[in-house]
């Protein structure tokens, strides 16, 4: 009788140890968390605010349409559209002399505006 006493003291010590290692573990886990989420904050937002936008570029060129001959029948071609809302625009002649010197515009395209 005395052997089984020993026994389930021992025991009760082992899950004891191990409900305290447990225990430490998750204590650890919490400090970890508590660091990154609350003092690392701010260093953290700015990579994630570094990290939202990336700016990738794209290839417009999709290949040439061809018919059964190899002969060109449609290619690509890069084209822009620059549009002006004149209700959104004082004034508009000195809104298109400002972008005249950015972007070329010739006097037919002045004219839709």
């Amino acid at each position: 009788m005395r052997n089984n006493e020993r026994e389930l003291y021992e025991f009760h010590f082992r899950v004891g140890i191990a409900a305290i290692a447990v225990v430490v573990a998750f204590g650890i886990l919490a400090a970890r968390f508590v660091f990154l989420q609350i003092i690392q904050h701010d260093a953290y937002q700015a990579k994630a605010e570094e990290n939202r936008i990336s700016l990738v570029p794209v290839s417009p060129n999709r290949g040439l349409i061809l018919d059964r001959n190899g002969v060109v029948l449609a290619r690509n071609y890069s084209a822009y559209t620059l549009e002006i809302d004149s209700r959104k625009v004082d004034n508009l002649e000195q809104t298109i002399a400002d972008l005249a010197t950015v972007v070329d515009i010739q006097p037919r395209d002045r004219r839709r505006f």
